[in-house]
């Protein structure tokens, strides 16, 4: 009997651990500088899975590289690779335009590579609040 109330009590002190909640994420502190991807789901176009939206929206190679200096215009390749996600060209043909390229119609995650034959053109540019979204140089 004593073994039995050793383990309700052992039990009794483990239950707000095991079946308490986990601790919210402070999503805004988790982005950082990358801010948070605001987007209303009811304005989503067919397609777009509002359940693979990303959470920080802006481009983590993207935005460190605005700080630095202006974005290059690029003429050589219509796809690439670069800091590990791959980029399109877009725009006008022949402007040297390009996006950085996400999934879910361009609200997901953005698309990792290792190499631009990774990349192709079917690639949805960026979409959202993000500095650096969108088809420009």
């Amino acid at each position: 009997m004593k073994t039995n109330a050793i383990i309700l009590t052992f039990l009794g002190l483990l239950a707000p651990t095991v079946f308490s909640s986990p601790a919210e994420v402070d999503v805004a502190a988790s982005c950082g500088s990358l801010g948070v991807m605001n987007v209303n789901t009811s304005d989503l176009p067919a397609g777009v899975d509002p359940n693979n939206i990303r959470t920080c929206a802006d481009h983590p190679v993207g935005s460190a590289h605005e700080v630095l200096e202006k974005r290059d215009c690029e003429y050589g390749a219509p796809v690439g690779c670069s800091g590990g996600y791959c980029w399109k060209q877009c725009g006008d043909e022949g402007s040297g335009q390009w996006c950085w390229t996400a999934n879910n119609g361009g609200y997901g995650d953005w698309i990792k590579c290792s190499t631009s034959s990774q990349c192709n053109t079917n690639m949805a540019c960026g979409i959202g609040d993000c500095s650096a979204c969108g088809c420009s140089c």
